[in-house]
């Protein structure tokens, strides 16, 4: 901008990831780059600095501006985070696969639904009959297991809904279109969901918050920001089509926008 700074950047995924490092390494950019003003050493970590050369009257008010931005973001460090996905525990075997494709286990089937759906919802599916036919011991979820959780769960109280990434079940109470909430990955195995099974709701979400801090970025870097957030360290094709899917289900809302390969939010 003609003033030779140089830009100290924080992501928001590292600042909620890792606040204490990133605040550190914040106070370290403020000094160095005093120092450096002054003359008292030669900057070598780009990484590490706010300014090259900046004029000595405008360290002040650099001074001022980041010390403003390091006290709000100590107050967003103790703030609530994002809630962490949890699964319905397995804690009892009710019988053999066998069983599990009687129809004297309907009403059983039928209230597990709804008591995955409680704890998960929204949730896909595919991780309903999981969850559901571990219970007879089903070690893996095949076609006929999802027909058979599907067929019931609509003799359920819960809320069916088809999307272009697959089938998810909602509890009576959620709202799809006037979903905010999106659930990061937890301390436990199971907290963090496959790509395919993230509502596109959630995904819209968290690829909004991230919009948010920045307001517009390239598509690579807002999927890969945003992949992060549900724990995701590489992204590949599955996550990609996930995150992807959630910037056309965001455009589609209205509440961003893509042009020449960058995502803009309009709200």
């Amino acid at each position: 901008m003609g003033l030779g700074w140089n830009i100290h950047r924080v992501w928001s995924t590292d600042w909620w990831e890792r606040p204490a490092e990133e605040l550190a390494r914040i106070e370290a950019a403020i000094e160095t780059a005093c120092q450096s003003a002054n003359g008292h050493i030669a900057p070598t970590d780009p990484t590490a600095q706010i300014i090259d050369t900046a004029p000595s009257s405008a360290i002040g008010t650099l001074e001022t501006q980041v010390a403003q931005s390091v006290s709000l973001q100590r107050q967003v460090a103790h703030a609530p985070e994002h809630p962490a996905y949890e699964m319905f525990e397995v804690t009892n075997i009710k019988g053999t696969l066998d069983d599990f494709y009687d129809t004297g286990s309907d009403a059983c089937i039928r209230a597990l639904i709804e008591a995955v759906v409680s704890k998960e919802g929204p949730v896909s599916l595919d991780l309903v009959a999981r969850r559901v036919a571990e219970h007879w011991g089903a070690g893996r979820v095949t076609t006929r297991t999802v027909k058979r959780i599907e067929g019931l769960a609509a003799k359920t109280n819960v809320k069916i809904v088809r999307e272009t990434e697959g089938i998810f079940l909602w509890l009576p109470s959620q709202e799809p279109k006037a979903y905010s909430v999106f659930r990061i990955a937890g301390d436990s195995e199971g907290s963090r969901r496959n790509a395919e099974h993230l509502p596109p709701q959630e995904v819209a979400n968290a690829l909004l918050h991230i919009l948010e801090q920045h307001v517009s970025l390239p598509v690579e870097d807002l999927v890969r920001e945003t992949a992060r957030l549900f724990g995701y360290q590489r992204t590949g094709p599955a996550v990609d089509k996930s995150m992807r899917g959630g910037v056309g289900f965001l455009v589609r809302k209205g509440a961003a926008k893509e042009d020449n390969n960058v995502v803009v939010h309009l709200r």
